[in-house]
């Protein structure tokens, strides 16, 4: 802003601005109506021709999001496209193992929701190694295509970080949302917040959750079967005093010590447990 402003270029005021849901955003500059948004509201607005049809395609077919400004038409003037800016973020160079890990921990289908275009969202499916992908998504679209999922296998997680993950974060079994680059609704949405905006820190989670899972299950079945002998012992008459302390004070700590080799699948920073 300030270095246009020194170039000599004239800003002029907007009014009556309007956030699209899902498309983009609208104002009046001097007293004509001027947007900018995605291909679908290039579509609603009645100007996406062959032409301008068959640059975006070539733009999208990249794995680019576009952002499309133009002028509404308006007293016999029939609008027009003003520019087209796309957008890429190139894709981490961990984020195919990272989905690799997270299919190691017992993730069945890895699926991307997104408010992108098809193309683009086909795109970076295919290159990240997705098990599938939708696009043009409006936040209810999202919300419709988990409620699927859940029905047909039960349990659905989501990761999301934008307002418009939030109602799906709300409706999944379990919402995640990145921590550090999240909105604050999808943060206080989720169940879960991702301190680091690593996906593989979240297979690492898993894992941990099910060997933690698998010692409780384990320490309980300790000890009841540790009582259970102490108790036959006890009524067939063999039972002493060491016994039962054995059976109460020992078990607990025999518990414990067992509980502590969980603190050994540390994660040294590089991938490898220890």
């Amino acid at each position: 802003m300030d270095h246009a402003k020194s170039e000599g270029v004239r800003i002029p005021e907007s009014g009556d601005y309007r956030g699209i849901t899902g498309q983009g955003a609208e104002a009046l500059i001097e007293g004509r109506s001027y947007f900018v948004g995605n291909h679908r509201l290039a579509h609603a607005s009645g100007m996406c021709g062959e032409e301008l049809e068959k640059k975006l395609t070539e733009i999208e077919s990249k794995g680019l999001s576009l952002a499309i400004v133009g002028r509404r038409p308006a007293d016999g003037d029939s609008g027009a496209i003003l520019g087209i800016l796309s957008i890429g973020d190139a894709l981490r160079a961990d984020a195919g193992e990272a989905l690799a890990a997270l299919h190691d921990a017992g993730l069945e289908r890895i699926v991307m929701l997104s408010g992108d275009n098809q193309r683009t969202v086909d795109a970076i499916a295919k290159e990240a190694g997705l098990d599938e992908a939708f696009g043009d998504m409006m936040p209810e679209d999202k919300v419709t295509r988990l409620r699927e999922m859940i029905d047909r296998h039960g349990r659905v997680g989501m990761i999301g970080d934008g307002v418009n993950d939030a109602p799906a974060l709300a409706v999944a079994s379990v919402g995640i949302a990145m921590g550090a680059i999240g909105s604050d609704t999808a943060i206080e949405t989720a169940d879960v917040a991702l301190m680091k905006d690593d996906i593989g820190k979240l297979a690492e989670a898993i894992l941990l959750g099910k060997r933690t899972l698998g010692m409780i299950r384990f320490n309980i079945a300790f000890a009841l079967v540790l009582k259970a002998v102490f108790l036959v012992l006890t009524f067939a008459g063999h039972a002493t005093l060491w016994m039962a302390i054995v059976a109460d004070t020992g078990a607990t700590l025999l518990v414990i010590v067992n509980s502590l080799r969980l603190l050994r699948h540390r994660n040294d920073g590089n991938g490898d447990r220890r």
